[in-house]
């Protein structure tokens, strides 16, 4: 079932390419034989496809909600809106440092301290269980003081009651043992 959710809801492309070659293949047999048959088959893959991308962006699944969180959340970040950022932090965020908004405060001291530029994220892994999802996230930072900055992070994430999705707590996998938010 997850496949077909992400075949016809998330990811679509493939569906809508292996149509298009279908539709090519039937259209060149119809250049060969003109027949009524293979005329009403050529008229199936085009309205395939229109139903199929209809679907795709009609629908708003939860994967595409909490990819969409986090790209805001990133744009915030790097766009120093720190109003806008909060409101993508959960208000029981605690990371066994850090509770609730004190990582925002965090967060701007360290933007200001490494003059952040932009920020990347790639997703490695997901585990999306709602009202819950894990997603392990590869960051990469452009800063005035050390250039680029690679780092790993597993994010915890919450869906509240009006179905957003909201970071519950960040936790810093790669450099292993890097101590250097301590200080801050």
């Amino acid at each position: 079932m997850e496949t077909l959710r992400v075949l016809f809801l998330e990811k679509p492309a493939a569906l809508l390419i292996g149509l298009a070659f279908v539709e090519l293949t039937l259209l060149f047999l119809l250049y060969l034989r003109r027949t009524r048959g293979l005329l009403i088959a050529a008229l199936v893959p085009p309205v395939l496809a229109a139903g199929v991308a209809t679907l795709a962006w009609a629908v708003t699944t939860e994967r595409e909600r909490l990819e969409y969180a986090m790209r805001e959340a990133t744009a915030a970040l790097q766009a120093q809106q720190w109003d806008r950022l909060a409101g993508w932090i959960d208000a029981d965020y605690d990371d066994g440092q850090r509770q609730g908004q004190d990582v925002l405060r965090l967060a701007q001291r360290i933007v200001r301290y490494v003059d952040l530029r932009d920020v990347r994220l790639s997703v490695i892994k997901s585990d999306l269980q709602p009202p819950r999802a894990i997603v392990t996230v590869s960051a990469v930072a452009t800063t005035g003081h050390y250039g680029r900055v690679v780092s790993r992070w597993r994010l915890h994430w919450v869906q509240g009651p009006d179905r957003q999705w909201r970071l519950r707590q960040a936790v810093l996998e790669h450099p292993p043992g890097y101590t250097g938010l301590r200080g801050f």
